[in-house]
């Protein structure tokens, strides 16, 4: 299993494993490695950045719940059917004592965001293409 970076930045979207047989054959092996976008970059290393400086730091911390902060650069999944999304984003390791741990994530404005994965899928209408 590989996990990617790009400039140190986490990519937790992406990933590429193989599995070998004692003969060394393959027996399964996938991969979702995407290009991204160099602005999504920028946005992830500005980001970081800001982090580093102890006002802009203090700044953001205000504005996201308590937790272990990352960030990241997140893109869509494998599995999905919309077209791909690719940002940067200030991941949060919620530790609540009211909730199970769970991981948030906020944009540069401190603005939660929710992975497109996560969003409610809407039902096909009559109108739609594919309804049948």
């Amino acid at each position: 299993m590989l996990t990617r970076a790009i400039d140190g930045i986490p990519v937790p979207d992406s990933f590429a494993f193989a599995r070998f047989a004692n003969d060394g054959s393959t027996v399964t092996e996938g991969v979702h490695w995407p290009a991204i976008p160099m602005a999504t970059v920028a946005e992830a290393k500005s980001m970081l950045s800001s982090m580093k400086d102890a006002t802009q730091a203090s700044v953001m911390h205000a504005r996201l719940p308590q937790g272990n902060v990352q960030v990241v650069i997140r893109h869509s999944s494998f599995s999905s059917l919309s077209a791909p999304t690719y940002h940067a984003s200030f991941d949060v390791m919620v530790l609540d004592a009211k909730t199970a741990p769970h991981l948030q994530h906020f944009d540069t404005t401190g603005a939660e965001m929710q992975l497109v994965e996560k969003a409610p899928r809407r039902a096909p209408t009559p109108s739609s293409s594919n309804w049948r």
